[in-house]
């Protein structure tokens, strides 16, 4: 019998991935290395450096890196982040915005493009 194969795994502590992460579900055939890391440490270890054999990767941070050509992670879709994430908007005070429909058809700020959730 052949030795399973050593996997490392790297996700925050979704609730989608916690049965996997903490060894109640398995993977056929492997060993999971698991590494659950704040995002802030995370994003950077897989898009810098491809530390991780399968990690969470922001999609847009993915898309980024196939226009570079530097992605080293082949993507599938597997949404372990079901919070509803745009739970509000701000506006200046005295800015006389009463409404979000004057943003149709306007330019609106992110704070940065890597943020898949403005994607």
């Amino acid at each position: 019998m052949t030795a399973p194969r050593s996997l490392s795994l790297a996700t925050w502590d979704h609730d989608r991935v916690m049965q996997v992460q903490g060894g109640r579900v398995s993977v056929p055939k492997a060993a999971v290395d698991s590494h659950i890391l704040p995002t802030g440490t995370l994003l950077p270890l897989t898009a810098q450096d491809a530390r991780f054999d399968v990690a969470g990767l922001s999609r847009s941070s993915h898309i980024f890196h196939l226009a570079w050509g530097t992605d080293a992670y082949a993507a599938f879709p597997a949404f372990v982040s079901r919070a509803f994430r745009h739970n509000d908007f701000s506006r200046r005070a005295g800015g006389g915005t009463q409404s979000p429909t004057v943003f149709a058809g306007r330019t609106i700020a992110v704070l940065e493009h890597h943020m898949t959730a403005a994607l």
